[in-house]
């Protein structure tokens, strides 16, 4: 498994390319050390503190590398690895409060919707689901903390079944038909949509919602959510 990863951090124990990690890594622990004392998080700046210390060692390494010691190269590409599983734990602490955020997010967003219009096989995934999220909130798991996702596709599935879902997710796109990439096909699209609404013809605004979606910037879905979570 390690030597798998190791290809990935360096694709060979070469002096240069073993020389070009460590700036790369350095640079990436000035960012992390300057947000660690923003955030006045002595345990990541202790840690940060013992990587900058093993960059110091893979230094003299490769120095001893070019040298001719292959036992040295070989010595800094193990470090370097190393050091990268430590500078991930420090990002993920960083990154954990907004992990866990969006975890109980979806949990809220979803639990509603679910227990309305969910469908019996819904209810019991997402029952199986909520649970997998909270126990691993609880062990700071951010893998297992991915099931997230899967909690916001079953709870917008189950929220497709509001009467008037598709209203709302079209006037929340409609709202954004400024931002869109083409704007005049936007706004035919939008007009198109009204005129569906006016005729009650759901089908059609859904089609057009879907459409105007596409022309949308990424940022417009993570307002969609926020809205639907607001229709009760």
């Amino acid at each position: 498994m390690f030597e798998h990863v190791a290809h990935l951090l360096v694709p060979e124990a070469d002096p240069e390319v073993l020389a070009s990690t460590v700036t790369a890594t350095r640079a990436r622990l000035g960012e992390l050390r300057t947000d660690a004392f923003r955030r006045q998080a002595r345990d990541s700046i202790e840690r940060l503190g013992q990587v900058e210390s093993a960059l110091d060692d893979v230094g003299r390494d490769i120095d001893a590398a070019r040298g001719g010691d292959t036992d040295a190269a070989q010595k800094a590409r193990r470090t370097l690895i190393e050091v990268d599983a430590q500078i991930e734990a420090v990002e993920l602490d960083r990154r954990w409060p907004e992990l866990d955020r969006e975890a109980r997010e979806a949990l809220i967003w979803t639990t509603g919707w679910v227990q309305d219009y969910g469908q019996p096989h819904e209810q019991t995934l997402y029952q199986e689901t909520a649970k997998a999220v909270d126990k691993a909130r609880q062990a700071r798991d951010p893998l297992e903390l991915q099931r997230q996702r899967l909690l916001r596709r079953l709870g917008s599935s189950a929220y497709g079944r509001h009467p008037e879902a598709w209203k709302h997710r079209f006037e929340d796109a409609a709202a954004d038909a400024g931002n869109a990439t083409d704007v005049a096909r936007a706004q035919a699209l939008v007009k198109e949509g009204r005129e569906a609404l006016a005729k009650g013809d759901n089908e059609a605004l859904r089609r057009v919602t879907q459409k105007l979606w596409q022309l949308l910037p990424s940022a417009a879905e993570d307002r969609r959510k926020g809205h639907e979570s607001g229709v009760r």
